[in-house]
């Protein structure tokens, strides 16, 4: 019923207007299904899903409070964009009361500013550019088209995990802790590995209550391998209205797919081969390789359909322009010069900062232990940066965050 009702609200308006069009017909605007959409849907259906299974399963025991499991489902932070909070993980934090501490504030403040300056100064200035790329894409060639799905790979990035760290710093200010989403998703090394990085609470729902239930990987090599395309088609459904998602999620599946049966193809052409595979330059090799997979399937998922992401690649690949690199003309595409200089700069940060994770330093822990002149120094650099380097201000619209949209 939960899913049944999520997909007739996301997707009642796509049934009408295939249906007229598969006879010849083109419903006019008025004529569409009007239907108001709750905020945050998608994302608390699948709790509630989760929280049905779980007590189906016995894994939990159901909440007889109607105001405690009410307060579990509506915690307002993370409504919109996530992460997908599991019961027995959220509840324990929700109802046993906590007390906001100064260490508390502190860590969550921090978190907050991180997520507002990754929304504001990185994600809303690359939007400039791919928006009109990709509003546009008929003008452009190859270098445009490449490069404005490789900012949307890192806009993506810093929009969803700056939301999520929001989420996460205002209710760690509360006292809730909630799960991380993000581990440094471009350093993965494979695109499974991506999966373990990238939208943590999604990717383990579908392990739980997609991948597992159809039979997961205890199975014959095809059926898993069915499995694996199933649940990734299921991702594409659930993230937006379209064949463009759909192809989206199936592209990750088959990647998953391909990477199990060359496996062992793999290996053995490793052993051949006289390269130390687990020094740095395998590793980065590794990274970039799983960066540009993820970030090709990414131009299906900003495409506003499937036939214009086909239509785009076909652009870029029959329109080789090399020359606009040096010609000026990309800081003309939404973003001047500078901005472009400053947008490359905060990405560099943002990765500096991933890299530093990914070794295990805990800045925010490092931060809290200066001294408070220093601490404070720090924190009003980032906030003045934010004031200043910000993208916003007279004729600029602040993009929404990208995933309210699904």
């Amino acid at each position: 019923m939960l899913l049944g009702t999520l997909l007739i609200l996301k997707y009642a308006n796509y049934y009408w207007k295939t249906i007229h069009e598969m006879v010849g017909i083109v419903p006019k605007e008025e004529k569409l299904i009007h239907i108001l959409v709750p905020i945050g849907i998608s994302f608390y259906t699948l709790q509630l899903v989760s929280y049905l299974v779980d007590v189906y399963r016995k894994n939990i025991e159901p909440e007889t409070n109607f105001l405690k499991f009410a307060l579990y489902t509506s915690w307002f932070p993370h409504i919109l964009q996530g992460p997908i909070a599991r019961y027995d993980k959220l509840s324990k934090t929700l109802y046993q009361g906590t007390k906001v501490t100064y260490h508390s504030f502190t860590f969550g403040f921090q978190l907050v500013l991180w997520g507002i300056a990754k929304k504001i100064i990185i994600a809303d200035r690359a939007y400039l550019f791919v928006n009109e790329v990709y509003t546009n894409y008929t003008k452009y060639g190859f270098v445009e088209i490449v490069f404005a799905t490789i900012l949307y790979g890192i806009q993506l990035y810093a929009d969803f995990s700056a939301c999520v760290d929001i989420s996460r710093g205002v209710s760690q200010i509360f006292g809730i802790e909630l799960q991380a989403n993000f581990e440094q998703p471009y350093f993965a090394t494979s695109v499974k590995d991506f999966w373990r990085r990238w939208h943590i609470s999604l990717s383990t729902w579908l392990r739980d209550y997609v991948f597992i239930p159809l039979g997961g990987s205890r199975c014959s090599k095809v059926r898993r391998y069915i499995n694996i395309l199933i649940t990734f088609a299921v991702s594409g459904v659930w993230h937006g209205v379209g064949l463009q998602f759909f192809v989206w999620g199936i592209l990750h599946g088959v990647y998953q797919a391909f990477g199990n049966i060359t496996l062992d193809c793999r290996e053995k052409l490793k052993e051949k081969i006289s390269f130390d595979w687990n020094g740095t330059l395998a590793h980065i090799f590794k990274c970039l390789f799983t960066f540009v997979l993820v970030d090709f399937a990414w131009l299906f998922f900003r495409a506003t359909s499937l036939n214009d992401a086909i239509q785009m690649i076909k652009r870029a690949s029959s329109n080789i322009n090399p020359w606009v690199i040096f010609d000026q003309s990309l800081y003309q595409l939404g973003i001047t010069q500078r901005e472009m200089y400053l947008l490359i700069c905060s990405i560099v940060i943002m990765f500096i900062v991933d890299y530093l994770h990914e070794k295990k330093v805990e800045i925010r822990k490092y931060i809290a232990s200066c001294h408070i002149p220093l601490r404070w120094t720090l924190y009003l650099l980032l906030i003045f940066s934010i004031i200043i380097f910000g993208k916003y201000g007279f004729g600029y619209n602040a993009a929404d965050f990208i995933y309210m949209q699904f």
